[in-house]
């Protein structure tokens, strides 16, 4: 059987192992005429237990959202240190595969002896952070909360599921990135002198729009930067930025290659710009 899941790019072919579940659920249920919601909501349960036992006994290996390959209990840990742990109220099995990911790789590895194979589709973000979740149907029992960091200064965030689109998630697509390690994101000072001279902007203007980012830059940060003692600088994501740089005719594809081709911060993403624009390599 073949299994369709849906994830945005950046995510690199990785995805959530909660989507796993839906879309071996949403198969199980649709095997008759239309769609059988009693059949969904118990497949759903028994794919998502089936694969988070998988990943506790080590036959299916999971990873967090920066694509490290951990025990599933140690990923939940550190999402819930970090202050992005999806929580499904009463659900263990359900929280824990709504934070772990899993590789394509990892993924068809593990249900080929099942006779399984699993495919990825793109899908666009829904929030700044990256979470997709399901475009034509999302079960109202997986809503969930986003769990806050683990320190005085931070505040709770809630996180409900939404079915329509951002509106970042319509200014710009997500690009596609190696479903590997991967390189490791730029900071705003790379990605302001890599930059410099696109959408005409100097490296000061880079630098400011990068600080108090607009909608269409935002969904494109990995990590929002501190001030004071002991802060650092936000980090970003150099091939989203390409990618909505091109969406929005602010430059085109033979600069942006130039660039990365050139720009020692951009050389290891370069693969990842080519998969997104193959026909211009």
């Amino acid at each position: 059987m073949q299994y369709r899941l849906k994830a945005p790019k950046l995510l690199g072919g990785i995805v959530h192992l909660s989507e796993v579940a839906h879309a071996m659920a949403k198969m199980r249920a649709t095997a008759g005429e239309g769609f059988h919601q009693p059949t969904y909501d118990g497949s759903l349960k028994g794919f998502t237990d089936t694969l988070v036992n998988a990943a506790r006994d080590g036959s299916l290996k999971v990873c967090d959202c920066f694509m490290r390959e951990l025990p599933i209990d140690e990923v939940l840990e550190n999402a819930r240190a970090a202050g992005t742990m999806m929580l499904c109220p009463e659900d263990e099995a359900g929280t824990l595969a709504a934070n772990a990911f899993v590789s394509l790789t990892q993924l068809n590895q593990w249900g080929d002896p099942r006779g399984d194979s699993f495919v990825i589709e793109a899908a666009p973000w829904l929030d700044s952070r990256g979470w997709q979740w399901l475009a034509d149907k999302q079960p109202t029992k997986l809503n969930f909360e986003a769990t806050p960091a683990q320190g005085p200064a931070e505040a709770a965030l809630k996180q409900g599921v939404s079915n329509t689109p951002s509106a970042q998630s319509r200014t710009t697509h997500s690009p596609m990135v190696p479903a590997s390690d991967g390189p490791a994101p730029l900071t705003r000072n790379e990605i302001a002198n890599c930059f410099a001279g696109l959408r005409g902007w100097n490296v000061e203007r880079w630098k400011a729009e990068l600080s108090s980012p607009d909608d269409w830059l935002k969904v494109c940060q990995q990590r929002k930067g501190t001030r004071g003692r002991g802060g650092y600088e936000s980090t970003w994501w150099p091939v989203c930025i390409a990618v909505a740089l091109v969406d929005r005719n602010a430059a085109t594809t033979k600069m942006l290659l130039a660039k990365f081709k050139n720009q020692e911060p951009l050389k290891p993403w370069l693969d990842a710009l080519k998969i997104n624009y193959p026909e211009d390599v």
